[in-house]
């Protein structure tokens, strides 16, 4: 029952992503919010968890940081800007039946029909909660939501095959730190910085990666 409810806090205060995005973060900034969600948040877990990658944990560690961070925060986040979150938390809610397939595909896992009967139902379920007839759909918003869901579902496959070579908070730090770095420069060169940050706009970030990525 703990295990539940511990997994269960990381979906309650990752959703609130999309409401602290809309209402307190810099507008079109996608890329440099996902920068100052993973970096920072990152960086401060490897100061006080010290320990690196070895071996051929080094290419394991940047494949799922590419997948789990940079590739995941940039899609979720241009998601995010155009679509309206219950919109997002619907194409969310397909990742049960993307990694129950991908873990068939590729780790020999049963995909039972009860299982994807669940995944499908928790799927239908989201979209009656949340969906309204007055939901606006962008095409952009929609692929970049559901490539989202199949990067995070990868790398939720690639964790559990590969396992993990490190205590939790160093395995997290090393993928925080790795994405936000490969994500720095593109943000850099293609958006650049805000004009300026707001005390919201600080408030915000700093609620995103202490409570929405740290804790979650």
């Amino acid at each position: 029952m703990r295990d539940i409810l511990l997994t269960a806090l990381a979906p309650i205060t990752w959703g609130t992503t999309y409401f602290v995005t809309t209402q307190l973060l810099p507008p079109n900034r996608p890329l440099f919010v996902s920068v100052m969600r993973a970096l920072p948040i990152g960086l401060m877990i490897l100061a006080i968890f010290p320990q690196r990658p070895k071996g051929i944990w080094y290419f394991r560690a940047s494949a799922l940081a590419a997948l789990n961070i940079g590739l995941f925060f940039a899609l979720l986040f241009i998601a995010a800007y155009r679509l309206p979150g219950g919109v997002i938390a619907t194409t969310n809610a397909t990742q049960p039946f993307v990694v129950a397939t991908l873990a068939w595909a590729f780790l020999g896992e049963k995909l039972t029909t009860g299982l994807m009967a669940a995944a499908c139902a928790g799927v239908v379920g989201v979209g009656l909660i949340v969906l309204s007839p007055a939901a606006r759909l962008d095409f952009m918003g929609v692929i970049a939501a559901f490539a989202a869901t199949i990067t995070w579902a990868t790398g939720t496959v690639l964790t559990k095959a590969w396992r993990k070579p490190a205590p939790l908070f160093v395995f997290t730090g090393w993928q925080l730190v790795a994405g936000g770095l490969v994500l720095l420069p593109i943000a850099l060169v293609t958006e650049g910085m805000p004009p300026a940050l707001s005390i919201k706009n600080v408030v915000g970030f700093t609620y995103l990666a202490i409570i929405g990525t740290g804790l979650a």
